[in-house]
């Protein structure tokens, strides 16, 4: 298969919003220059041509949904503390995008029970997960009662795994 084809499976809605010889022109020199086993290299290539901020989103976006469809992940358990699903990804969004219907804010991308799973994370929500990233010894007695809550919602939405 094409590497060209490839991209324009995984970032088709990114091709779509440059013209289509500008389209072409990044596809060939991606192909020439990279190759498909660096695809997460395409949206710097686009980076790198200063494309604008909204096309840069799309092609990160993306790409974070190809790798979390295309990858395996597997739980690690090292213990009995507060754990975050392997598989999770952060993707922050400056302005509102009406390719990708989202408003600004940070997104969780994450793979649960084998389908890729999102949200827009809430202010409380990114702040427990920037204390779990933190703190990777972090136990469910050391949390806040609000924090408890927000940890049991993880849990059920499978952002944290069980130890």
């Amino acid at each position: 298969m094409a590497l060209s084809s490839d991209l324009e499976k995984i970032f088709p809605l990114t091709l779509s919003l440059l013209e289509a010889e500008e389209s072409q022109r990044f596809q060939h020199e991606f192909e020439k220059d990279w190759g498909f086993e660096r695809l997460h290299f395409f949206p710097m290539l686009l980076k790198s041509h200063k494309c604008p901020q909204k096309i840069l989103e799309v092609g990160d976006y993306e790409y974070l949904q190809f790798f979390l469809q295309s990858q395996t992940f597997s739980a690690v358990s090292s213990g009995p503390h507060l754990q975050l699903n392997t598989s999770l990804q952060f993707f922050p969004l400056r302005s509102a995008s009406e390719i990708l219907g989202k408003e600004p804010g940070l997104y969780l991308l994450w793979k649960s029970a084998g389908q890729v799973q999102e949200r827009k994370a809430t202010f409380e929500e990114a702040q427990l997960l920037d204390r779990l990233r933190e703190d990777q010894m972090l136990f469910e007695a050391d949390l806040s009662s609000q924090e408890k809550e927000i940890a049991e919602n993880f849990f059920a939405w499978g952002i944290l795994q069980p130890s």
